[in-house]
């Protein structure tokens, strides 16, 4: 996942670079100070935005910003009451426990919204003009979606397009070890 958050005030960068224990500190190469932290990376900007990648969902990144805002304070930074947060983009990935035949999907939905280049990438390439989302389909069924910020949207064109593939027949036998689609979680 990829969220951001506004800390309403400017950073520091340099001065906060060692007790943040940051990577070093070069503006000429990135404007941004990295912080990275058990799973999770911290972009710090000095207009105070900050993006987080790496959390496995959503209350997981509210925690490590958290920690952050808690170790910025101790670096004698004062933050606003009221620090923004919001969630730009999610990984949510789901098996169908069956094989998907992917140049049929690609006759199916057409060039329009669907690609496949086997020699270039092993996966299918959907993008449904509604919503903007991008679905990466694998011949084992194993589907991965992102490009949006909402997990209730995220699943609900995963759903979708789930339910378009097997009234078209586009769904294979179960795997003996297919988990099936009921696994459709927020993930990094």
């Amino acid at each position: 996942m990829v969220a951001t958050a506004e800390l309403g005030k400017p950073l520091d960068l340099a001065a906060l670079e060692g007790p943040l224990e940051a990577d070093p500190y070069d503006p000429e190469r990135f404007p941004g100070l990295v912080i990275r932290d058990k799973s999770t990376t911290f972009l710090l900007f000095g207009d105070g935005s900050v993006r987080i990648t790496g959390p496995k969902g959503t209350d997981a990144a509210k925690k490590r910003l958290q920690s952050l805002t808690e170790r910025l304070t101790a670096s004698g930074v004062r933050l606003d009451e009221r620090v923004r947060f919001w969630v730009e983009n999610l990984v949510v990935s789901t098996d169908l426990g069956a094989s998907v035949p992917l140049d049929q999907v690609v006759l199916a939905f057409g060039p329009e919204t669907t690609a496949y280049q086997p020699d270039r990438f092993p996966g299918l390439v959907h993008r449904p003009v509604d919503p903007p989302v991008t679905i990466l389909v694998f011949s084992s069924g194993r589907i991965v979606a992102t490009g949006l910020g909402d997990l209730d949207r995220v699943r609900r064109s995963l759903r979708l397009f789930i339910d378009e593939l097997r009234d078209r027949g586009l769904v294979g036998a179960p795997r003996a070890t297919g988990r099936g689609d009921a696994v459709v979680a927020e993930g990094s």
